[in-house]
């Protein structure tokens, strides 16, 4: 049980599976961090998480026609988040840039925030998991 006197944990992540409403995720890295975020929230270890609210999540692959793949990308349902009235700021390229948080309500964890940035012209940073070129990824 966590108590005032005992130190607080942060987790940082770029993706957490928590349930397929929230597809925030891809795949290992995402499972393994979403099982141990409900793990924490379950035995009331001290845990705060931090990751990215993706714009479009991963992709959801589907059969076209011609019987070729191909991806399409949702937006990401925000029923389970609640904006928080705190924002932090990250220097990318030597602009800072502004961010807001969301609190997953949802899924039985530790505590979860999701980043975003609060200007669309930034959001660029949080528009696709694992998708965009190289210097996304870099930026990311």
């Amino acid at each position: 049980m966590a108590s005032a006197l005992m130190p607080r944990v942060a987790y940082f992540c770029m993706e957490f599976a928590l349930h397929e409403d929230l597809p925030i995720y891809a795949g290992g890295l995402g499972v393994l961090a979403g099982d141990f975020i409900k793990s924490a929230g379950d035995l009331r270890v001290p845990l705060t998480a931090i990751g990215m609210l993706w714009s479009e999540g991963y992709t959801s692959q589907r059969i076209g026609h011609d019987g070729a793949p191909y991806d399409t990308y949702l937006p990401t349902p925000r029923h389970a988040l609640a904006r928080v009235a705190v924002t932090v700021s990250v220097e990318v390229r030597g602009k800072a840039i502004p961010l807001t948080a969301y609190l997953v309500k949802d899924y039985g964890t530790a505590p979860l925030y999701l980043l975003e940035p609060v200007h669309e012209a930034d959001r660029w940073l949080t528009r696709r998991l694992y998708g965009g070129g190289a210097e996304e990824r870099v930026a990311q």
